[in-house]
């Protein structure tokens, strides 16, 4: 009876210590997944916006130096949002001589659960009106903050220098405390983001010189 009494004994140490092991374990796995989450959603977003930003303004000259569609008088427009998530993008470039895209980034909100995501819309200009290639294309999703500042505007007024910043969560919460967040002041745009939760956030950021609005001869 003493031997079963310690072999049971031991046994229930033995099992309390693999339990505590497999939660710990479990918690780091779900943190390192919610990481990796937030990173694969970022990264391509803010790739995808700043190589369109890179190529704003861009007109395809023939031979004679000169472009069929014109002059572009607005290549980069930015809705602000104010205090609130979040700006709206709107690019115009040339894709070659027959071809000029009107690229536009902008939020909308998802549910099941109550979410924001990012999409593009794409549309080509034929000469007199814009007409749809691709609406509403998912690019991200549970984004929380979009924002963009342009700056250093060239003789024409059009801006030549263009910050970027988002803000991504992962979809699930992870096994910890609530946290705060707080949206760093030196980031850019002028929405205050706040929360708190058990939900891991990253920002993205870039810089993107937009070097046909530098260089385009008018």
């Amino acid at each position: 009876m003493v031997e079963l009494l310690i072999t049971v004994i031991i046994g229930a140490a033995l099992l309390a210590a693999v339990y505590s092991s497999y939660t710990v374990v479990s918690r780091q796995y779900r943190t390192i997944t919610a990481m990796a989450e937030v990173q694969e959603a970022g990264i391509p977003a803010i790739r995808l916006v700043s190589r369109d930003l890179r190529m704003a303004g861009y007109m395809a000259l023939d031979a004679n130096l000169q472009s069929g569609f014109g002059s572009i008088n607005n290549p980069i427009v930015v809705t602000d949002s104010g205090n609130a998530c979040c700006d709206r993008l709107e690019i115009i470039y040339d894709i070659n001589l027959t071809t000029r895209y009107r690229t536009t980034y902008y939020t909308q909100a998802r549910t099941n659960p109550a979410r924001n995501a990012l999409y593009v819309d794409r549309e080509n200009w034929n000469g007199l009106a814009w007409s749809a290639v691709t609406t509403q294309s998912l690019v991200a999703d549970y984004i929380e903050d979009f924002q963009v500042v342009t700056g250093a505007t060239n003789s024409l007024g059009a801006p030549t220098i263009a910050d970027i910043s988002m803000i991504f969560r992962n979809k699930n919460s992870i096994p910890r405390p609530a946290r705060s967040y707080t949206r760093p002041t030196y980031n850019v745009g002028n929405f205050n983001l706040t929360a708190n939760d058990s939900f891991h956030r990253d920002e993205f950021f870039s810089t993107v010189y937009i070097r046909n609005l530098n260089e385009v001869v008018y």
